[in-house]
């Protein structure tokens, strides 16, 4: 797909704000009574709205630390350029991650959280992301490459598609599990 630079720029900043959504709604969520932010649906998720913020926050801040190594430069795991695995191509150009993937380890949720803890990971990671927004749009012109667990070699550019596409997929769940409670 060829791009102009104006609309790759374009397409970059919505990527961004796409990733930065992922904070507003889980502010805004956490507004939520118990019941609903920690209620469990198991027919629609196995977790609660919460363990969805909670797990989303620990990935968004990975990616904010992923992106921060990314602007040092090729060295280490950053390499000069990359592309993703050839299974992941059609995922990242359609913007839809599938569903029913178990969540890795480091970023699964614990068994046991309270609303405090939930609220300093949001405000937190929220933050640190706010900290990497003037450093992130010049990455996007790099090819530089830092590998995703599954998806391989991202660049800046698609690690943040790859947040915004994370924050998408959980927030079409938790609108599910909302929508369930709601019908019980």
């Amino acid at each position: 797909m060829n791009s102009t630079p104006r609309s790759a720029a374009a397409r970059s900043a919505r990527e961004w704000l796409g990733f930065r959504r992922v904070y507003s709604r889980a502010r805004a969520a956490l507004a939520w009574p118990d019941a609903r932010l920690f209620g469990r649906v198991p027919e629609v998720s196995g977790w609660s709205p919460a363990e969805h913020l909670f797990h989303l926050c620990l990935a968004s801040e990975l990616v904010v630390r992923n992106l921060r190594m990314l602007a040092k430069g090729p060295g280490g795991m950053v390499q000069p350029d990359g592309e993703p695995i050839l299974e992941a191509r059609p995922i990242m150009a359609s913007g839809i991650l599938p569903r029913g993937e178990r969540a890795p380890r480091m970023v699964t949720p614990p068994d046991d959280f309270d609303r405090a803890f939930l609220t300093e990971l949001v405000e937190s990671g929220e933050q640190g992301l706010e900290r990497q927004a003037a450093a992130v749009q010049p990455l996007f012109d790099e090819a530089w490459t830092l590998p995703h667990q599954t998806l391989g070699p991202l660049t800046a550019e698609g690690w943040v598609r790859f947040a915004r596409m994370h924050g998408t997929h959980h927030w079409r769940i938790v609108r599910e599990i909302v929508a369930a409670q709601e019908n019980r």
